[in-house]
């Protein structure tokens, strides 16, 4: 008969020494392999969730800026309104439009 070629892995430690053969060494690779894939797994899964809640709350900041702005455009173009509307009346008149709280232009430009 053939005789079988052992595998073996001992390892000397100041504690005592630590001694794996053959199948033992094919458990511990496998045991070792399956553990690495669970928490590959669980670290997938982990990320997803996180990724989720920063884009949520990315989204939210990104909502709050966007109307801040439209709101900051919405006041420019009224201005923007005002100021044309003055500038189309006549000399005479664009004193009072400017001067006046409740004047023409101010209306027309909402």
């Amino acid at each position: 008969m053939a005789e079988e070629e052992k595998t073996s892995v001992a390892v000397e430690t100041p504690i005592g020494k630590l001694g794996v053969t053959g199948a033992s060494l094919n458990l511990l690779f496998t045991v070792a392999a399956a553990v690495a894939g669970f928490l590959m797994i669980y670290f997938i899964h982990e990320h997803k969730n996180d990724s989720k809640a920063a884009m949520q709350e990315t989204t939210a900041v990104i909502r709050e800026s966007l109307k801040g702005l439209h709101d900051t455009n919405r006041q420019i173009l009224e201005v923007q309104r005002e100021h044309l509307c003055i500038l189309a009346l006549p000399q005479e008149k664009r004193e009072h439009e400017l001067v006046g709280n409740a004047s023409f232009c101010k209306r027309i430009a909402r």
